[in-house]
């Protein structure tokens, strides 16, 4: 997934993505082994599936 903007469905704030796995994602132990497939707001902290973790969800057996 691209480091652009992306915006919470749960309250409306547009964030970059890169900021978004810096500071929001820093003390998930998943962060440290790269996209986990979920978004995390930083104003909010609700988390919600990228569009790319949407697409491994249907890959999975």
């Amino acid at each position: 997934m691209s480091s652009g903007s992306v915006t919470c469905p749960k309250c409306g704030f547009t964030f970059n993505l890169t900021y978004s796995r810096t500071f929001a994602c820093g003390t998930c132990p998943s962060a440290a082994l790269g996209d986990c497939g979920y978004i995390k707001c930083p104003k909010c902290q609700h988390e919600f599936p990228s569009s790319r973790g949407q697409q491994m969800q249907k890959w999975k057996f």
